[in-house]
């Protein structure tokens, strides 16, 4: 049940957001992530350099300038199973180091439901090999990936960024499990 309320949530935040954005003329470059297009993302072409690293439970993890770190979820925030590096709401990078099985049913239920534009992914970040898909959420790149890091199963969620984009290759290949 929780996960139905977690997926039902996020697709009314982001059904409401890209309407607020297409009411208001603006798209996707109003939250700084790459459209699809042919044009080239400034914030996207040079790496992530400025920022901290941030600790919660067991992970760490380097947050860039202008995004910040988010310890638990919405139904728990002093759940160390999960995190979020964000820029917006339309911008994140979500961690969940559930178990393996609840991982992959989770991550299944979201391959199975965010179709739109979907193509499956294998690409080594951080010297991790991460598996999973690319997808458009109403014209966002997002993005959902799996992987292990140091013997823990961790699923990645993403929108408002593309997977070969400095801010993931700063975010996601800095990922350290104590």
């Amino acid at each position: 049940m929780k996960l139905f309320v977690k997926v039902l949530s996020f697709l009314i935040v982001l059904t409401l957001g890209a309407t607020a954005l297409t009411s208001c003329g603006a798209g996707s470059e109003a939250e700084g992530s790459s459209d699809t297009q042919d044009t080239k993302d400034p914030e996207t072409e040079s790496p992530a350099e400025e920022g901290k690293t941030e600790t919660w439970g067991k992970f760490e993890v380097f947050v860039p300038a202008g995004m910040e770190f988010k310890g638990g979820d919405v139904f728990d925030p002093d759940d160390t199973r999960y995190f979020s590096v964000k820029r917006s709401d339309f911008a994140y990078f979500d961690f969940n180091g559930e178990d393996s099985e609840t991982g992959m049913n989770k991550y299944n239920y979201n391959k199975s439901t965010y179709t739109n534009g979907q193509a499956d992914v294998t690409l080594t970040i951080g010297g991790v090999e991460w598996t999973g898909f690319t997808y458009d959420a109403f014209g966002i790149p997002a993005f959902e990936l799996y992987g292990t890091v140091n013997d823990t199963f961790v699923r990645v969620s993403s929108a408002g960024f593309k997977t070969d984009s400095a801010e993931a290759e700063a975010v996601i290949g800095s990922l350290k499990i104590n």
